[in-house]
């Protein structure tokens, strides 16, 4: 029952077959809103794929870079450095992560 009650409140008050449940979804989902240009709701998408993949690297290089879009500075750094914790070859994460600290 809460698993339901809480994917419904992902959704927002839609469908429960509106929620993605894989990663792969949410990042095409989180994609769409950026090239809306809807930074926030892309960061909501890429907080729900945090939430399942934790441990994605390529999903916390995607919402480190929304939060420095946003001009979010400390949470990119955080979401950098948790990708570079998972996998230290993820070398361009270095790269967006120098940007933040400058910002």
């Amino acid at each position: 029952m809460c698993i339901l009650l809480g994917a419904f409140c992902l959704a927002g008050g839609h469908a429960l077959s509106a929620v993605p449940t894989d990663v792969k979804s949410l990042l095409e989902e989180a994609r769409a809103f950026e090239k809306a240009e809807d930074y926030k709701g892309a960061e909501q998408i890429y907080q729900q794929a945090v939430a399942i993949a934790p441990d994605d690297p390529e999903v916390l290089k995607r919402l480190g870079i929304i939060y420095q879009t946003e001009l979010k500075f400390p949470e990119s750094i955080d979401a950098f450095q948790r990708a570079l914790a998972v996998s230290a070859q993820y070398s361009e994460v270095n790269i967006f992560r120098r940007g933040s600290y400058l910002g």
